[in-house]
């Protein structure tokens, strides 16, 4: 099927052939009526033939150039198709991409979360034992001062206390009692001791003895009673410093650090016998239970003291 252009024009030259044919038909009525000549005839026929040539040849080259348009035009619809085809190619793969892309970042987010959850863990567990670690120094600090404690009380010979009167008979008694375990038994006669004799020299003695009966058993609350009457009312006793001693012992083994703070500082300070064991004891409360500046501890400063009156 030809194009419009083309019909356009084959109907144009059909129509000046028309034309050409009509006027010399005229041409030829003219010279039969005598009003034109053959020659003029003859002349308007071979200007037709011209026309008629340079119309056909005319129709050949519009018909070559509307052929090859036709041509240029079928390949760039193809092109154009190539490139519509091409363009939706990119399109998927640049949605897949996009796809792809946003798993990536899902995938590398939930990364991420796992490693925060992995470090927070470990810093935890870092921390849980350097804790442990703190404790268990801690731990072997105190048994290391209890055995030194018992080892202390061990190296009093009962042979060498007097039996000569009621009093040193009691105090035998209660010290035996102590030396063999039956520290219940202990703390009951050294009690006994200071309520019957509070006048004699070993009162105060007896006073320590029975707050270190009660240490030993863990029962820290009623070894602050004896510990505190001896501090208070024996100051300048051999065993004061002693007393103050198991007295930050026990305010620390029931919680109360700032006041148990407060007891081992007396004692650096002070440079007294239990000055390196107080330094330690103080680095591991500080370490394990810090206090917050402007908060008091946990545990009330008053704890140890109300512990103290309410056993007493």
């Amino acid at each position: 099927m030809r194009p419009p252009k083309d019909r356009m024009l084959r109907n144009a030259g059909v129509s000046f052939a028309g034309v050409a044919m009509l006027l010399g038909a005229l041409l030829a009525l003219a010279v039969a009526g005598g009003c034109a000549t053959k020659g003029d005839l003859e002349s308007l026929q071979q200007a037709s033939r011209v026309q008629d040539d340079r119309l056909k040849a005319l129709e050949t080259s519009v018909g070559a150039e509307i052929q090859r348009l036709n041509g240029e035009i079928g390949r760039l619809l193809e092109q154009l198709r190539k490139a519509d085809a091409r363009a939706g190619g990119l399109a998927a793969r640049t949605e897949k991409l996009l796809g792809e892309q946003a798993r990536l970042a899902d995938d590398l987010e939930k990364a991420n979360a796992r490693i925060q959850a992995a470090q927070r863990q470990a810093a935890k567990q870092g921390k849980n034992f350097t804790t442990l670690v703190r404790e268990s120094e801690k731990e072997l600090d105190a048994v290391r001062l209890m055995l030194a404690d018992i080892n202390k009380l061990m190296k009093t010979s009962i042979a060498q206390l007097p039996a000569k009167t009621k009093a040193d008979r009691l105090f035998r008694e209660a010290f035996f009692h102590m030396v063999s375990g039956q520290l219940d038994l202990a703390a009951d006669r050294f009690a006994e001791f200071a309520v019957s004799f509070p006048g004699v020299a070993r009162a105060p003695e007896a006073k320590y003895r029975r707050g270190q009966a009660f240490f030993l058993m863990r029962k820290y609350d009623h070894a602050l009673v004896p510990f505190f009457d001896l501090v208070e009312k024996h100051p300048k006793h051999d065993l004061a410093v002693d007393g103050r001693w198991m007295i930050a012992r026990s305010l620390e083994e029931i919680g109360d650090f700032t006041l148990a703070r407060e007891f081992y500082a007396q004692l650096i300070s002070e440079n007294t016998i239990h000055k390196a064991d107080a330094t330690r004891r103080v680095f591991f409360i500080n370490k394990l239970y810090p206090k917050l500046p402007g908060k008091p501890d946990a545990n009330s400063a008053t704890k140890g003291q109300k512990a103290a009156k309410s056993n007493s």
